[in-house]
């Protein structure tokens, strides 16, 4: 089940496991860094938001689709 979020709010954009190429970055607004989340070549991205929630990989991908 996807979450309410504020989608106006500051999100940080990070890779797991971290990777040297794709360092943390900070978005304006969850509606950026869920946009900006690349799955391809194995990256597995995760976001976390203003408010601490962390948005998996699976509800990033279900939110891009």
């Amino acid at each position: 089940m996807l979450h309410m979020y504020d989608w106006n709010a500051p999100a940080t954009l990070t890779y797991w496991p971290g990777q040297a190429d794709l360092p943390e970055k900070a978005y304006a607004t969850l509606t950026d860094a869920i946009r900006e989340a690349d799955s391809s070549d194995g990256r597995t991205p995760w976001i976390v938001t203003r408010d601490g929630e962390i948005v998996s990989p699976r509800e990033i991908a279900a939110l891009q689709g």
